[in-house]
């Protein structure tokens, strides 16, 4: 009996030495156990209880727009009720810089009747002899067009040209530029931009309303107005852009 008592404690003492040297999990691999489980299922708290909320994501920092930098730029509009509609979609999304390139109309009055709460736009904006004059002060500009393809240049989507102005707003102000109802921007009036953008439509009717199209893409600029954004302050090389007057003087 004495040797049967004096066996069992012994398998008592082996197993607890088992234990204490490792071939049972420790504390630190149960605690690496239970962080991979975590990873796993993104719904489990860290306490153990699980919740409905979605595993937050760190939002992607972006360059914001500056809405003050942007000018909208209208080359050779005719139709009065066109530039007050303009006028009203821009107030719509909190852009006031406008400046009318070789206007074809200066009945600037009529075009309050479909400028709703668009007066402040009308009344502050500039006229320019042609589109030279008009983008002399900016360092960026993205021309509008209907046609997808023009030789040796690619065009950009909507939403890459509202990118690119928030990205260039940093240094200086941006223009879009938005061509007359008649026939639009030319060729030659477009490489006065560095870029230019085609919104994409149905081929049965390719081309948009000006009014239309400055709504489209002041929607997407206002969007790019708005968090998550990148610091405000640039880096020192992009503190100042060169400005397209003095880079065509050159």
């Amino acid at each position: 009996l004495e040797l049967e008592q004096l066996g069992r404690i012994g398998e008592g003492l082996t197993r607890t030495g088992r234990r204490a040297h490792g071939d049972a999990p420790d504390a630190t691999a149960r605690q690496d156990h239970e962080r991979k489980k975590q990873a796993r299922d993104p719904t489990r708290h860290r306490s153990g209880e699980y919740t409905d909320a979605p595993p937050t994501r760190k939002a992607k920092l972006r360059p914001m727009l500056a809405a003050a930098n942007l000018t909208v730029v209208l080359h050779q509009t005719r139709s009065p009720d066109n530039l007050g509609a303009v006028a009203r979609v821009m107030a719509n999304f909190g852009f006031h810089r406008l400046i009318l390139s070789d206007p074809a109309t200066y009945a600037f009055k009529s075009a309050e009747r479909l400028a709703v709460k668009g007066e402040r736009v009308l009344e502050g904006l500039a006229v320019a002899r042609d589109l030279p004059e008009a983008l002399k002060d900016c360092v960026y500009a993205v021309g509008t067009t209907s046609r997808t393809q023009i030789e040796g240049r690619l065009a950009l989507t909507p939403e890459e040209a509202a990118g690119r102005l928030a990205e260039h707003s940093r240094r200086g102000r941006v223009a879009l530029v938005l061509g007359g109802e008649q026939r639009g921007l030319s060729n030659e009036e477009l490489a006065f931009c560095p870029d230019f953008l085609v919104i994409p439509t149905d081929e049965v009717q390719p081309s948009m309303n000006l009014a239309q199209a400055a709504g489209v893409l002041l929607y997407l600029c206002s969007r790019e107005t708005r968090g998550p954004v990148a610091p405000v302050a640039p880096p020192p090389e992009l503190a100042e852009g060169a400005r397209m007057g003095t880079v065509n003087a050159l």
